[in-house]
């Protein structure tokens, strides 16, 4: 197991061979009248768990939060949290003598480092975070590691949705505000790879664009684009390119520089290099660059984006990942694939969607990269509102999101 995944350390916590119940009680929260609290974590377990069924640990590790200021504790997803992605992998055994029989766990082998996201559930009181570990009666392994932790939230409870301006008469026509000005996209995990790409763009540089047509319209925040600009820094922009921006990463949503990041796909915001003959570009047999293909047929096809790049400032360490644009999609769908990365961590990279003002999703920020895995982005449509017929309606403002670093954590005592 790597000892740490953002040096130089990382909590630890043994698996032994005998019962076990192990816990890290992490920082106070207090969360009120605030919204969309998420938190961030990289983890690298190697817990017993059955070879013959997938589906069952033995030794396994929990995510727990108190929303009493640390008095009780409950499995986060019982107390109403969910998993955008990295959720438990498997269930407890109930007759091995573990403390935390029957529940889901994370247990086996993660191999190697792999980021959990979650939503954390509304907290009016002062509570508290806890991993929890256990084993049980018999076997043993290496153990679980805990890193590189972020937390983001939303300041003021917002309404995902404007209210509307209904009709004055008698018998109101619903006015649904445009969808452009309701929706955010939302991340799930998915199982694709990178599609190698064919056709290189021409983009062979630092700190700079390159203007390519699309095989067909793709639909962002509800808005058709014919072109966009691919980025030698991890982007595609489909409205202004804002190159170059040396040193410009920061958390989303990014502030204009040369012009607004509006209709941006962040799919590895960083400092790479295009350049076709720095050392690390002779890792990919067509070099550096950003090369794209097309898979299926019209009028479902999907559009590859896909990067071969190197750190700016150490062309030695590499990095592979791609967008995959997808055709008439209902949701307006695409895909980020990030493919194995010499460079651990990337430090600061930044990973999300910004489409209109105040309308932004951020996937990490200031957290090492994933490893070969593959992110769903999809547009989730506002409600149809019912108006109430009354002459005039007002809007609750959307509330404005800002982020604070979490402390890095000092390890255990073995």
């Amino acid at each position: 197991m790597p000892p740490a995944d953002t040096a130089p350390n990382a909590l630890f916590i043994d698996d032994p061979a005998v019962a076990s119940d192990k816990r890290l009680d992490g920082w106070f929260l207090d969360f009120f009248e605030d919204c969309c609290v998420r938190l961030t974590f990289r983890h690298n377990f190697n817990l017993e768990a059955s070879d013959v069924d997938s589906n069952l640990g033995f030794d396994g590790g929990v995510l727990e939060i108190s929303t009493d200021g640390g008095n009780t504790f409950e499995d986060i997803l019982s107390a109403g949290g969910s998993f955008v992605r990295g959720g438990y992998n498997r269930t407890i055994a109930t007759d091995r003598g573990s403390p935390i029989a029957g529940r889901q766990a994370w247990s086996g082998n993660s191999n190697g480092y792999i980021t959990t996201v979650v939503n954390v559930p509304t907290i009016q009181k002062q509570g508290r975070l806890r991993w929890r570990m256990a084993s049980d009666t018999s076997g043993g392994n290496e153990g679980w590691r805990v890193d590189s932790l972020y937390m983001t939230w939303c300041v003021g409870m917002g309404t995902p949705c404007p209210s509307p301006t209904p009709s004055p008469t008698a018998t109101p026509t619903p006015t649904p505000p445009p969808r452009a000005s309701c929706p955010q996209y939302t991340i799930t995990e998915g199982a694709g790879t990178i599609v190698p790409g064919s056709t290189d763009t021409g983009n062979h540089c630092v700190w700079c664009s390159t203007l390519i047509t699309l095989p067909f319209p793709f639909v962002l925040y509800n808005q058709a684009f014919n072109a966009v600009n691919v980025t030698s820094s991890g982007r595609l922009a489909f409205v202004c390119d804002n190159e170059p921006d040396g040193y410009r990463e920061r958390c989303l949503p990014a502030s204009p520089y040369n012009c607004g990041y509006d209709f941006t796909i962040f799919a590895l915001w960083y400092e790479w290099g295009t350049l076709t003959y720095p050392e690390g570009c002779s890792t990919w047999a067509n070099g550096c660059g950003i090369f794209t293909s097309i898979s299926g047929t019209a009028p479902n096809r999907v559009f590859n984006i896909e990067w071969h790049v190197i750190d700016r400032k150490d062309s030695i360490q590499t990095g592979n990942f791609e967008v995959r644009l997808y055709e008439n999609d209902p949701n307006q769908r695409f895909d980020v694939v990030y493919g194995h990365s010499q460079k651990k961590p990337f430090t600061p990279p930044v990973a999300g969607v910004q489409g209109p003002p105040e309308f932004f999703t951020q996937d990490f920020c200031n957290v090492p990269a994933p490893q070969n895995s593959s992110l769903i982005y999809q547009l989730e449509p506002c409600a149809t509102p019912t108006p109430t017929p009354t002459p005039t309606a007002t809007a609750t403002p959307r509330a404005t999101p800002r982020q604070r670093p979490i402390p890095h954590p000092r390890p255990l005592p073995p």
